[in-house]
């Protein structure tokens, strides 16, 4: 006890919550007392304390929240559900280790009330492209426990493996489980080279009703996610019989989209129907998730089954033979008290009233589906892909590409602006994204989920009241004590600073950010090391010719954080003015004027400030100088990222000085996945005005990701020599 009104919990506290409704805070509790070594002198250390007792409110209607208080008569949680108790828990916890000192914390006197902003607070793990034990499986779920996320989205079957085990369907654990070799390096690197070793796995009945016992503990649904159409190689490498053709292929042992998917005649839906009656009963949740996404129409347009389907049931075409496929699915899962969820695919050639959609390729078909009566799960490439790079050194594992820093996963709103309050209603939550394409290990695994996760996990308790990224930083760095005392393998990005270079009509200029209250900035441009004694960065820095510049915070005890460098170039584009059609919002850059910054973008990952990328139109751009600059040559930097939709321009119109007269060009391959378009100019050229006009790929082809989508052309840099 004391006298200021603060609570003095000690290890010896006495723990007592209502029966049943109180069980899994009491284990939570019980296993972070477990989980810190405590010596033998602080559990001897009793002593009269006040004890942690909890009590059902029926006042509380969501299951979800809590009421607690904290006092000198000691802590006293309130709910009306397990989740409530659970989660006030999980705050309480947070409270003792923020103020723990030996075996006693001084809690500060305070009610704090809450409740979770969204239903649904995910993070989904692809276990088919590489298999992850349970063991580490549950490491994720403790964490996702701890920062009150409810739902883990468990991405079980696709091309590369099938990772539960059918007792009715022996060849799906003898060969649908294993695949030969693994691609080396990245899916765009040719030529293609494996690594020869033998790679699967996957999970019994018994594993996963462990599994699933133990997330429920944590207050914790698994939704089961079995891909079909589509992403179905796996599958049809054991049992080909259930493909439009029949032919024996291999389980993929490279990334993609694959032509072999499910074929529609009645063995098919025989082999899903026995699938589905084996798994239903382990995954007691409400939803189940089909897949439903990049079903490429192929084989369905030259099979004669398929064909007769669309005939025989009057609909349109493939898209609509897809979802009469996904309704049956619905029905069948339906019948036995699950709902549907699919990706955003799934809405094409219409949709039950019942089924659910993850929206993933943006917030259109958020609204689309919100509009249409359909719940909705936000987890968009813009903010929730997180084996996309989270940082643009070179130190960074490989990636599928991609740039997602933790600011702007922290920025993320999962109700699209254009919903109004009846719309948004239908808008579930949201989810981050973990495709193990690239992640080998359960450290890379780690690092690409933390802290992203924790920036979602916010976005999704706290909604539009988060009180904004300064905030949350600040707080975080506190966490990585947390994350380094459960040995999570996590970011530091967070302590590096962020840097970029802007023109102002005059040349280059430099500028330097913290992403938290930490430290101060010190940088150098030139060649020089960076030091503690490097100057204090405070304010824009013009540079000029060529060079690097370093950045990193100087903390007070004299380290070093990470050091950024970035390489800058100024060139006679640097005093261009550029004008013309906006990137897509979700990949602008620092708007048109990111093409003459002197500064290269990222070879290996689109996204981020270096990379402007434009979608669904023909872009022009023009180029203008004040006063004539000296040319040789103009050249274009453009990416290409096929299974990231991403595709060189199909053609390309630049017109110098107003001439009329389209220059011819010719390409060269630069590093990583970019490449130079080059426009040789006559001997003399004094250069005024470029106009650049550019035609993206209208459709992509069947067989690769995204067929029949229109192509994202990306663009990075204007060079003139």
């Amino acid at each position: 006890m004391n006298e200021t009104g603060d609570c003095l919990w000690k290890l010896t506290a006495t723990l007592s919550l209502p029966d049943g409704i109180g069980k899994s805070a009491m284990a939570a509790y019980s296993q972070w007392v477990q989980s810190r070594e405590w010596t033998d002198e602080l559990w001897e250390d009793y002593g009269p304390v006040p004890g942690i007792t909890g009590e059902y409110d029926p006042a509380i209607d969501n299951p979800e929240a809590y009421r607690l208080r904290v006092d000198a008569q000691g802590v006293k949680i309130y709910a009306s559900g397990s989740a409530g108790f659970f989660y006030g828990m999980q705050t309480l916890i947070q409270l003792i280790r923020e103020n723990i000192s030996g075996n006693a914390a001084r809690l500060p006197a305070c009610i704090i009330e809450d409740a979770p902003a969204f239903l649904w607070r995910g993070m989904h793990l692809d276990v088919a492209r590489h298999f992850f034990s349970i063991d580490s499986i549950k490491r994720i779920l403790d964490q996702m426990a701890f920062y009150k996320l409810n739902t883990f989205h468990w991405h079980l079957t696709d091309d590369q493996g099938w990772r539960v085990d059918i007792e009715a369907l022996p060849q799906l654990r003898t060969t649908a489980a294993w695949r030969d070799e693994t691609l080396i390096g990245h899916y765009c690197e040719e030529p293609r080279q494996y690594d020869g070793r033998r790679h699967g796995g996957f999970y019994t009945a018994d594993e996963i009703r462990e599994l699933v016992a133990y997330a429920a503990e944590r207050e914790i649904r698994i939704v089961p996610e079995i891909e079909m159409p589509g992403h179905a190689r796996a599958a049809l490498a054991a049992y080909p019989q259930l493909s439009c053709t029949g032919d024996s292929l291999p389980v993929a042992t490279s990334w993609g989209v694959f032509e072999e998917v499910f074929c529609t005649r009645e063995t098919t839906f025989d082999f899903i129907f026995t699938v589905l009656d084996e798994l239903i009963p382990l995954f007691p949740g409400k939803y189940f998730h089909i897949g439903g996404d990049e079903c490429p129409k192929t084989r369905w347009k030259n099979c004669p089954d398929c064909q007769a389907n669309i005939l025989n049931h009057g609909l349109a075409d493939e898209h609509g033979l897809q979802a009469w496929f996904v309704g049956r699915i619905d029905s069948f899962l339906a019948n036995r008290g699950k709902q549907l969820i699919g990706w955003d695919e799934i809405l094409e050639g219409g949709l039950s009233g019942d089924a659910a959609v993850m929206a993933w390729r943006g917030a259109s078909s958020a609204v689309e589906a919100a509009r249409r009566g359909h719940e909705v799960v936000m987890c968009p490439t813009s903010h929730a892909y997180f084996d996309y790079y989270q940082a643009e050194g070179p130190e960074e594992p490989l990636a599928i590409g991609g740039f997602l820093p933790l600011e702007k996963v922290y920025a993320f709103d999962p109700v699209p602006a254009e919903l109004n309050d009846e719309e948004a209603d239908y808008i579930l939550g949201a989810q981050g994204n973990l495709w193990t394409e690239y992640i080998t290990d359960m450290d890379q695994l780690e690092y690409m989920a933390f802290p992203r996760i924790i920036a979602m996990a916010e976005n999704v308790w706290t909604g539009s009241e988060k009180p904004g990224f300064r905030d949350f930083s600040r707080r975080l760095l506190r966490h990585f004590e947390y994350l380094d005392e459960a040995g999570v393998h996590y970011g530091t990005e967070l302590l590096s600073p962020d840097l970029w270079v802007e023109t102002d009509g005059r040349g280059l200029v430099f500028h330097a950010k913290k992403k938290t209250d930490a430290g101060a900035l010190v940088y150098t441009t030139g060649n020089r090391d960076l030091t503690a004694r490097s100057k204090r960065y405070r304010g824009p820095v013009r540079l000029r010719g060529r060079g690097q510049v370093h950045c990193a915070l100087l903390f007070e005890d004299g380290r070093l954080g990470p050091v950024k460098s970035l390489r800058f170039e100024t060139g006679p584009e640097s005093r261009a003015e550029v004008s013309g059609t906006p990137p897509h919002p979700a990949y602008e850059g620092m708007g048109l004027m990111t093409l003459t910054n002197g500064v290269a973008p990222p070879a290996h990952k689109h996204g981020g400030r270096e990379w402007l990328a434009w979608w669904k139109e023909s872009p022009t751009l023009e180029f203008a100088w004040k006063k004539p600059v000296r040319a040789g040559r103009i050249r274009l930097l453009f990416y290409e990222s096929v299974g990231s939709w991403i595709y060189l321009p199909e053609t390309l119109d630049l017109r110098v000085n107003g001439t009329g007269e389209t220059l011819a060009c010719r390409r060269e391959k630069a590093e990583g996945n970019s490449w130079w378009y080059i426009f040789d100019l006559p001997p003399g050229t004094r250069l005024h005005h470029v106009e650049l006009g550019m035609t993206p790929l209208r459709e992509i082809p069947d067989g690769a990701q995204g067929a029949g989508q229109p192509a994202w052309i990306f663009l990075g840099q204007l060079k003139i020599d």
